[in-house]
């Protein structure tokens, strides 16, 4: 999550993005079943060949496009062996595997949040990588925390929650507007994610 953040600083600060970050937007990949995960291919740290890998959750980019453009949506996975960024129809069949993931009836959910939003309110204090005597999972980063700009210090818990997250109407256009009102986005289920996302 904080390397997504950082990443869409910089896809905005090279003018990849639109300086308003209006065409990204942050996904947190959740399972709706907590003792389960989120099954992924194609991610660079697994030990197998197909890349497969379970994730407690895992966050990705999506650069959308206008309407008024043929281009379609890009991913960019920061932890995929697929590229970056990547065509949204490659992730979607290499890395996320619909087909594969329903037969086995898993059902994960996608909470999309505008980076315009998620560069203003997101928090993480890195309680989350430390172990319960105080220690560091991991080394953290050598940069500071990131605080929101209404001062909160952490939140991370708030975006990969669903249990009391309200599911998104199927219409894009009620898709959009409850990204530009609600600071957390919205939680969308798989196959309206895939519509959501697809060549417009």
């Amino acid at each position: 999550e904080e390397n997504v953040f950082l990443l869409c600083k910089a896809l905005v600060e090279l003018n990849i993005a639109l300086p308003d970050a209006s065409d990204l937007f942050v996904v947190f990949l959740l399972s709706a079943d907590k003792q389960a995960a989120f099954p992924i291919w194609c991610q660079k740290n697994s030990s197998r060949d197909n890349g497969f890998c379970v994730w407690d959750y895992h966050v990705i980019c999506i650069q959308r496009f206008s309407s008024s453009t043929p281009d379609e949506a890009s991913v960019w996975d920061l932890d995929t062996s697929l590229g970056l960024p990547v065509a949204f129809s490659s992730y979607v069949n290499e890395a996320l595997k619909p087909p594969v993931v329903k037969k086995h009836l898993l059902e994960r959910l996608f909470r999309v949040v505008s980076a315009h939003n998620f560069l203003r309110y997101f928090a993480s204090d890195r309680r989350h990588m430390k172990t319960s005597d105080g220690g560091w999972l991991a080394a953290p980063p050598d940069y500071e925390c990131i605080v929101s700009q209404d001062g909160t210090i952490h939140n991370l818990e708030t975006y990969i929650s669903v249990s009391h997250a309200s599911r998104a109407p199927a219409s894009r256009k009620q898709i959009l507007q409850r990204l530009v009102t609600e600071n957390l986005g919205c939680v969308l289920s798989e196959d309206n994610f895939y519509d959501f996302f697809e060549v417009l």
